[in-house]
């Protein structure tokens, strides 16, 4: 985890460590965290224009906060992608 936050911090747009830290987070059993570090990923692939790979994810993040998933659906909606 040590890693990965670290990449983040030096990398704050990579999505992919991103994603990866919310795996890792999610392994560990540490819910929220992951649940942040997706949220993180998601918001940068939909200001990246990634909107496939945005959605992917998203359904990741629904089945953890539901809530937050939809933030982000209805911000995709709202760029039109």
């Amino acid at each position: 985890v040590q890693a990965y936050s670290e990449l983040v911090e030096t990398y704050p747009t990579q999505t992919d460590s991103w994603g990866e830290l919310g795996n890792l987070y999610l392994t560990l059993g540490q819910r929220s965290e992951a649940v942040d570090a997706y949220y993180k990923a998601i918001g940068l692939l939909i200001d990246q224009g990634e909107s496939i790979r945005a959605r992917y994810m998203l359904r990741v993040l629904h089945g953890l906060d539901p809530g937050k998933a939809s933030e982000l659906e209805q911000r995709l909606r709202q760029v039109g992608r």
